[in-house]
């Protein structure tokens, strides 16, 4: 199925899918081969840089397309106890991860919450894959733990911010399942984007349901990295069903 609904009009998206070279892209607009040929290459040839604590499983490679400017391209990789068998293979049940993420970060920018903008996905394999998410950069980007740790003002200044996109989210049914401190990336413009939508799914719970959930991982992940207690509360407690 190469569409997917967006929750705000109801409309029907179109996804172009097109194979190259072994590889399966999307993308709501054309890729060209010069495109396509740099991808893979980042694909086929990824840094060896690691990302602290909390700030996601690898770095992403950046790079310029003539389409879309400046990019990050993600590569999917796995966390805890099974990264020591499997670090970068997935089973197929329907869509990708790099699809279900893309789609997640279209539905979310549509709605108004500020995200990387979705350029592309990828994909190598049929029952067995690896995967790929292709995003516009955010500029000079630094992980929001890192200002709670080291410019408690500015940090503590966001967080309002920060609230308003989580409750759009709720009032969407999005749950952005792994929603902490360390999936929030603030640009140069001083603006904080939400990423990492990897785990997103589409609920039915309820308003103060939704927000009790995105409440507790916060919360988790706040004592687990011993940030201080200012930032636990997200003020969504007053969201009506």
């Amino acid at each position: 199925m190469n569409t997917f609904k967006d929750n705000m009009t109801g409309k029907k998206i179109k996804i172009r899918i097109e194979k190259y070279r072994n590889y399966t892209f999307g993308s709501l607009v054309p890729l060209g081969t010069t495109t396509l040929d740099r991808l893979i290459d980042i694909f086929e040839h990824p840094s060896a840089q690691k990302t602290k604590r909390l700030e996601g499983r690898a770095a992403p490679r950046f790079a310029a397309l003539p389409e879309s400017g400046p990019v990050a391209v993600k590569f999917f990789k796995r966390g805890g106890w099974l990264s020591r068998f499997n670090r970068e293979r997935y089973l197929r049940t329907f869509k990708t991860r790099s699809r279900k993420e893309f789609e997640f970060l279209f539905l979310a920018a549509e709605a108004g919450v500020p995200v990387p903008a979705p350029v592309a996905f990828a994909s190598r394999g049929s029952l067995v894959y690896r995967a790929w998410l292709i995003t516009g950069a955010i500029k000079e980007a630094v992980p929001f733990v890192r200002l709670c740790q080291d410019e408690k003002d500015k940090a503590l200044a966001l967080m309002p911010e920060i609230s308003s996109h989580i409750r759009v989210l709720i009032q969407q049914g999005i749950f952005h399942v792994d929603l902490h401190p360390g999936n929030i990336i603030v640009g140069k413009d001083d603006k904080p984007y939400i990423i990492d939508f990897d785990k997103a799914c589409q609920c039915s719970f309820t308003g103060p349901e939704l927000a009790a959930k995105y409440q507790r991982r916060w919360i988790r992940a706040v004592r687990k990295y011993s940030l201080p207690d200012v930032y636990g509360n997200l003020g969504l407690t007053e969201i009506d069903s």
